[in-house]
């Protein structure tokens, strides 16, 4: 039961959890005054793992309960840094990645990382396909359990590599870098 409504299946729990992380940590950043100063846009989008790709990870980790599978929910925040007049790129792409961090940091004080030490930092150590982004595990409870779900924090362009590919990202900095035509 959630604020008087009966979740009736597990998809529909796992729904209300997301929403209810998603609409607190939007709240967390739009409310930080050091975020926002910084910050252009933030975009926070939830998602449940795949049927398909769930359970090949629960029997890979020979989990017997999906709750046992640390990201089947997941967040992601995606930071988009204000651009200051006449700032190269490379420094408002530092400080887009210090942004990242600094959320992150923000969000393990409400969503404290879970003991299993899921914490994966791409952005230092980026995938050799290029892919970047900060990863950790945490939880809520809801309903007397806990539900553990990863956040994602990225930029818009380490977003752009993730979702399209490394080639893609040349033309995303070409449009960022071009006035806009429309």
């Amino acid at each position: 039961k959630e604020g008087g409504c009966v979740i009736s299946t597990r998809e529909e729990g796992m729904s209300t959890i997301l929403q209810r992380v998603k609409d607190e940590i939007k709240d967390l950043l739009k409310n930080d005054p050091c975020f926002t100063k910084y910050a252009e846009s933030v975009k926070v989008t939830a998602r449940i793992k795949e049927p398909y790709s769930l359970w090949r990870q629960m029997l890979k980790m020979k989990a017997r309960h999906v709750l046992e599978v640390p990201d089947s929910l997941a967040l992601r925040i995606v930071i988009h840094c204000k651009n200051i007049q006449d700032e190269y790129t490379e420094v408002t792409s530092s400080r887009e990645r210090a942004l990242c961090y600094y959320a992150q940091q923000q969000c393990t004080k409400i969503f404290t990382p879970l003991q299993d030490g899921r914490f994966k930092d791409y952005i230092a150590n980026p995938k050799a396909n290029g892919y970047q982004s900060l990863h950790y595990t945490a939880s809520t409870e809801f309903d007397g359990t806990q539900w553990p779900f990863e956040i994602q924090i990225r930029t818009g362009e380490m977003h752009q590599v993730a979702e399209f590919g490394l080639a893609a990202h040349w033309d995303y900095k070409e449009q960022a870098k071009s006035p806009s035509t429309s």
